[in-house]
Order: structure tokens, then C-alpha cells, then sequence
């Protein structure tokens, strides 16, 4: 009992035994030079490790971009473009992506190429790019609307604006006579001017007719998009309304902005507004390039007279309401009137069918 030997210590939490206990360490004495170069032997060591790593990984890394950049594996071979609409062209889109065949298609801009086809040709609304891998690239072509069709007149006056050449007759000398110059081979010269006189008579007869025939109003057709431009190369629709356009001096070209965007959107949205408010059908139209004026003219031939306000770009609103006033008030019937003038603010001017202000009588 008195010479039971005493438990140590416990330095550490007991396992499940109950009377085993961990062996008590001693404290080492570290030499701090000795700590200090072999911690610096420690640190030196793993930096060129890590540093050999990183070499070898951005070597790795640097070989790849450049096999990417460079192999013939990624070079762009196949350009395809598709559309929406059969009349558009291709082979002329596929020729202005040529210059980017051979280019890496990892340098390869979508946003360059779609500036490109859409300054080039405006007719697309959305112009999608797109890359496949290895070497391909496909471009989606979406048109504009196209929203009427369109005839323009204009008129041809080349021949006359075309300068008049007079011929200045040779005076006569003060002492030869007219019978002296008549006389021998002058009047056979004279007879052959003579000739020619009636011919040159008949010949300006025939060029007045010619004038005649081309002052005449010469028609074109085409179609008309949402965004103004004239298409040439389609086919009118049968579906769509027609609409007539005033005042042109030349022809239209292919292509070609003939009616400003603004103008299109108005024109359609006040015949979505007319035909929704008062039930009437538009089918066809007339515009006017210089006077900002549009006419629409109904199935039952009323002609609608509105005016075109930059300002205000829904003012067609207020001039279909006061039409639309007029007939619940005063009673009027669209079968029985010609025109209805609503440009005047707060008037309406309308003329019936048979009066003398009809133009169609």
C-alpha cells in the first residue's frame, strides 16, 4: 500500500484503457541556425519545383495557342449562309465573307462580320454569326418586312431639256445678188438645201412625237419593305395593299430608300388604326414625296386625305377620330362620299359622290 506506485500525469486524453497512459515527452532544444538553413533549405527547394512547373505548364499552354492560331486545322474553309427569304442572294454574301477564309477561326470577329453584311445590305433587319469548330462558319439572314407593294410614276423629259442647235446663215457679199448665187451649180446646191429642209421638217415632226410619247407617266412596280427600300426582284403580292407613289423625276433603282422608315410606319399603323376604329378596309394608298401627304382609299373608293407631322408621329390618331365623329354624329356613310379631307386641325372637309368637286366624275 505504501509503496504503490503513483500514476503519472496525464499528459494526453486516456484511450479505453483506464491505466494506459502515453509516454511524457522532453522538450527538445533546437539549434536556431540549424532551424534557420534548413527552413531555407525547405523554402528554396519548393520555389524551384514551382517554378519548373509553371515553365512547363506555360510552355504547355503557349504551344497549344499557338497550334490553335496557326494550324491549318482551324482555318475557316466553309462559309454557308442561310436565309429566310429565297430572292436573297448568296453567292453575294458568301463573296463579301471571302477575305476571312484562311483566317483563324478563333481571331475570327461575329460583330465585324455582321457590321459588314448589314452596311452592305441594309435590306436585312437581323444579320446572325455564328462559328462551328473546327473550320466553319454559318451566317443566318433575316429580311425586312415587306409590307406593300408599290407603283412609281414619274415622268421622262430628257428630249426636252435636250439644247436647241440653230444653224447662223453666211451673209451675202454687197456685190453678189441672190440670182448670181442661184445661178449654175449654186442652184442645184440650193435645190439639194431644199431637200433637205423637208426632210429635217419631217424629221422634228417625228422627234416632237417622240417628246410627246415620252412625257407620258411612266409606271414601275416593286415591293416596299418596312424599311423604305424598293425591291425590284420579287414579284408583286396579291395579298398586300398597293401603294402609289407621286411625284418622283426618276426612276427607282433597286434597293433604293424611297420612302422614308418613319413615313412606312406611319402609313401602316394609321391604316391598323382606321380599319380597327371604323371597320373600313384600305387596300390601297397614294403618297405624296413632297407634300408629307398620304391618301388612303378604301374598298368602297373613299379617298382619305392625311397629312404626315415629323413632330408628332401619331397625329393620324387625332384626324381618324374626327372622322370617326362625323359619322356617328352627322350621319355620314362611306358609300356615298368621294373624298374626306381631315389635315385641317378641328375641320373636316368631305365632298359627295356626283357633286362637281368629285375628281372621279
Amino acid at each position: 500500500m505504501f509503496f504503490k506506485k503513483r500514476k503519472p500525469k496525464r499528459l494526453y486524453v486516456a484511450t479505453k484503457s483506464k491505466w494506459y497512459n502515453k509516454p511524457r515527452r522532453k522538450n527538445k532544444i533546437y539549434n536556431p541556425r540549424k532551424v534557420f538553413t534548413k527552413g531555407l533549405r525547405n523554402n528554396f527547394s519548393r520555389f524551384v519545383k514551382d517554378a519548373f512547373m509553371y515553365l512547363v505548364a506555360g510552355g504547355v499552354l503557349l504551344g497549344l495557342l499557338i497550334f490553335f492560331l496557326f494550324s491549318n486545322r482551324f482555318s475557316i474553309s466553309s462559309i454557308e449562309v442561310s436565309r429566310d427569304n429565297l430572292y436573297v442572294d448568296n453567292a453575294a454574301v458568301m463573296l463579301l465573307l471571302k477575305p476571312y477564309e484562311g483566317q483563324s477561326i478563333f481571331t475570327f470577329s461575329k460583330t465585324e462580320a455582321q457590321v459588314l453584311i448589314q452596311d452592305a445590305y441594309p435590306e436585312f433587319e437581323e444579320v446572325t454569326v455564328r462559328k462551328f469548330l473546327p473550320d466553319k462558319i454559318k451566317v443566318e439572314l433575316k429580311s425586312h418586312e415587306i409590307v406593300a407593294n408599290i407603283k412609281a410614276i414619274y415622268f421622262s423629259q430628257d428630249l426636252l431639256n435636250e439644247p436647241k442647235i440653230i444653224e447662223e446663215e453666211t451673209p451675202l457679199d454687197e456685190n453678189e445678188s441672190p440670182a448670181d448665187e442661184a445661178s449654175g451649180e449654186d442652184a442645184v446646191v440650193i435645190d439639194e438645201n431644199l431637200a433637205e429642209a423637208f426632210e429635217l421638217e419631217s424629221d422634228l415632226n417625228t422627234d416632237n412625237q417622240d417628246i410627246t410619247e415620252e412625257t407620258t407617266p411612266i409606271e414601275q412596280k416593286a415591293l416596299l419593305n418596312s424599311k423604305g427600300q424598293a425591291i425590284l426582284d420579287q414579284e408583286e403580292s396579291l395579298e398586300l395593299m398597293t401603294i402609289t407613289i407621286e411625284g418622283l423625276k426618276t426612276p427607282i433603282q433597286d434597293r433604293e430608300f424611297v420612302i422614308p422608315s418613319e413615313h412606312v410606319l406611319y402609313i401602316t399603323d394609321a391604316i391598323k388604326y382606321l380599319t380597327n376604329l371604323t371597320e373600313m378596309k384600305v387596300n390601297k394608298a397614294t403618297y405624296f414625296t413632297m407634300g408629307r401627304e398620304v391618301h388612303l382609299i378604301t374598298e368602297n373608293n373613299l379617298v382619305i386625305w392625311l397629312v404626315m407631322n415629323d413632330d408628332t408621329p401619331t397625329n393620324y390618331k387625332e384626324q381618324i377620330d374626327k372622322l370617326d365623329l362625323a359619322f356617328k354624329n352627322i350621319g355620314l356613310n362611306e358609300s356615298e362620299l368621294a373624298y374626306v379631307d381631315l389635315r385641317v386641325p378641328e375641320k373636316l372637309i368631305f365632298c359627295r359622290k356626283g357633286n362637281a368637286c368629285d375628281v372621279n366624275e
